[in-house]
């Protein structure tokens, strides 16, 4: 129960850092 909110925090950051990833990627799409 302890190491729970600092795993949830792991997975938002990655979450995070997918969804920008997953965005530059597609705005360079629509660019082209």
């Amino acid at each position: 129960m302890g190491c729970f909110p600092v795993f949830s925090q792991y997975i938002t950051k990655k979450a995070k850092f997918v969804t920008k990833a997953y965005f530059r990627k597609s705005q360079k799409q629509q660019r082209l």
